[in-house]
């Protein structure tokens, strides 16, 4: 209901192969659904007197969205989306640690010959900054690139 009206058929209700039963009407009109409600349940009722028709109600009402499939996988999406944002950046924070311990002699003779400590977490840093700009690059030609 939220895209396109698809390929639709016409069954008649007084068919005995095809009853109303467990059926449901959708009536897609500009009217305000007060003024439409009464005349659709009248027909209802003139079609079929024992229709167990109970209510009426406009779609954005019966839930907010007719996907809820669509709405869950988002939200489901968006936590694995999280979670990986998360392992990335603990992975990042790791490989840091480990270039920084494999490191130190020369991290130390630098700072002997002079570096000043601002020098050296810059060259850590800008490398950190290097990795992930370029995995920024990359996840976004990816996505352009599925995409097109």
């Amino acid at each position: 209901m939220e895209g396109e009206a698809g390929w639709q058929m016409y069954l008649p209700v007084t068919s005995p192969k095809f009853g109303p039963e467990g059926a449901e009407l959708v009536v897609r009109s500009t009217l305000p659904a007060g003024t439409l409600a009464k005349s659709v349940m009248a027909t209802v009722r003139l079609i079929d007197p024992g229709q167990p028709a109970t209510e009426f109600r406009p779609v954005p009402a019966a839930g907010g969205s007719c996907n809820v499939a669509a709405e869950v996988l988002c939200a489901a999406g968006g936590d694995f989306c999280g979670a990986g944002i998360a392992a990335g950046f603990a992975g990042n924070l790791w490989g840091d640690c480990v270039s920084v311990m494999q490191r130190t002699q020369e991290i130390g003779i630098r700072m002997a010959l002079g570096a000043s400590r601002g020098r050296v977490q810059r060259g850590v840093l800008g490398k950190t900054l290097g990795l992930v700009l370029a995995g920024l690059v990359v996840g976004t030609l990816d996505r352009w690139w599925r995409r097109g």
